[in-house]
């Protein structure tokens, strides 16, 4: 299954993923068009990563917590 199909992913979007050896919660920092790819800052400040969705990732959102708004 392709992980982040049809969710609706926009920067500022607090998620939970595991990619590559590496897992945590973070902020979406950036993303393609069509969703195939999105970097996010981790919360435990290991920097930037670019995820490509699809590639054995799983991305969640995570309910109500967003940087964007008031929220």
């Amino acid at each position: 299954a392709d992980a982040g199909q049809g969710l609706d992913f926009s920067v500022g979007t607090r998620v939970f993923f595991e990619a590559d050896g590496f897992s945590g919660s973070a902020v979406i920092d950036d993303l393609m068009p069509d969703g195939s790819v999105i970097w996010v800052w981790p919360d435990d400040a290991t920097g930037r990563k670019m995820l490509c969705i699809g590639e054995a990732v799983i991305v969640v959102a995570l309910e109500g917590q967003s940087l964007n708004g008031l929220n």
